[in-house]
């Protein structure tokens, strides 16, 4: 190896050790954005292990990004960036709901990979909420260690996204009667699709879907807005009959 070629690999590895170990780049402060579902306080707990670390070190070659998505499955990703010579500001990216489920007196709010995200009691406005589709009836055994079983959630999703396309931008609720899933098979004899919270609109089976909503869909554009305000129910179950309950 050419002498210059020597000095300049050694003036490279010396201000490399100068810049790890100078004390003006310690790590002494962690601080985080963008948390809802996941806890500050846990987070701190576990950047912990970084404390009197070297800066750059931690920024660039630690992999803390990865380890905190391991971690913390909520996390879709994270941002890093130096404040100061002293702090690491990290920004969390979480995932977001997918739908909510009531189950057992608690909402838990899904993701679309089947991350339960609200694994603490203390959150805040989750997005979307206002329009964000809520799913009743989902047996309890469905969820375990902070996951629905993907299975099912891969089952559910042609049923949610047809239903969210009838009724884009609406609060939603569907409500399953006598939901079984066994073998990986979704069955469900009878569903309810709730919307702005005051009408019900009955689907039955998912037997003749689309003429059930093209029924509904004539029937929704001639009705006048002073009758649409005293629909309370709309009983799609007898295509090509269309049943109307009205507010008492």
């Amino acid at each position: 190896m050419p002498v210059r070629l020597k000095l300049l690999v050694i003036v490279i590895l010396l201000v490399v050790l100068g810049v790890k170990y100078h004390p003006r780049f310690q790590l002494t402060e962690v601080t985080f954005v963008g948390t809802n579902f996941v806890s500050t306080a846990s987070l701190t707990a576990f950047v912990k292990q970084y404390d009197a670390q070297n800066l750059f070190w931690v920024r660039f070659f630690s992999r803390i990004s990865s380890k905190i998505c391991d971690q913390y499955p909520q996390i879709e990703s994270v941002d890093l960036d130096m404040t100061s010579n002293h702090t690491l500001q990290i920004k969390v990216h979480e995932k977001k709901p997918w739908i909510g489920m009531p189950i057992r007196g608690r909402t838990l709010f899904v993701a679309k990979d089947g991350t339960v995200l609200n694994l603490i009691s203390d959150i805040g406005e989750v997005e979307g909420f206002m329009t964000l589709l809520f799913v009743h009836g989902v047996p309890a055994n469905l969820v375990e260690n902070g996951f629905v079983y993907m299975s099912f959630v891969e089952s559910l999703q042609p049923v949610v996204s047809a239903i969210q396309q009838q009724f884009p931008r609406r609060a939603l609720q569907i409500r399953f009667k006598q939901l079984e899933f066994e073998q990986h098979i979704l069955s469900f004899r009878d569903v309810d699709v709730i919307r702005d919270d005051v009408m019900t609109i009955r689907l039955g089976s998912f037997d003749s879907f689309e003429r059930k909503f093209e029924l509904l869909k004539r029937y929704l554009s001639i009705v006048t807005s002073e009758e649409y305000q005293t629909i309370s129910v709309i009983d799609l179950r007898m295509v090509p009959k269309l049943w109307i309950t009205y507010h008492e």
